[in-house]
């Protein structure tokens, strides 16, 4: 499949998730602050389940499409693209930039993602093919 066709499934599936999740909200509604208490301050993890997936989803796949340089076939490797909180299936990208794609979902874990399941999130998993080998097309992993 040409990677502009991939790159608009990916945003599709994405878009049915977040609309999937569009309803879902804490499993149980936030405790009421006593009276006269100064209620927390925001989080990096604040939002709805819709706004992390989303949020999170761009952060990791905007990693992903910054790391898809190639000038051989060998300069692409397939890796997993999601956190707690999204999944997207495989996706090639260069072999350098595979760390970095991890180190992103890492850092949504930790951040956006952090309470996701603690607040009763959840997503569904797309169905995903297995992926082709990757290889360079023009100088961009796919």
């Amino acid at each position: 499949m040409p990677r502009s066709s991939h790159l608009v499934a990916l945003a599709l599936a994405l878009t049915s998730t977040t609309l999937a999740l569009a309803a879902c909200g804490p499993a149980t509604p936030p405790a009421a602050a006593p009276p006269g208490a100064t209620p927390p301050a925001a989080t990096p993890t604040g939002g709805t389940c819709a706004e992390r997936t989303t949020r999170a989803a761009k952060e990791v796949i905007a990693v992903l499409n910054a790391n898809l340089a190639c000038t051989a076939d060998a300069d692409c490797v397939s890796t997993g693209v999601g956190s707690v909180c999204f999944d997207a299936c495989s996706h090639a990208v260069s072999a350098r930039g595979r760390e970095a794609v991890r180190d992103a979902s890492a850092k949504v874990d930790s951040t956006t993602c952090a309470t996701f399941k603690q607040d009763g999130c959840r997503f569904d998993v797309p169905p995903c093919s297995p992926p082709s080998a990757p290889h360079c097309n023009h100088g961009k992993c796919e």
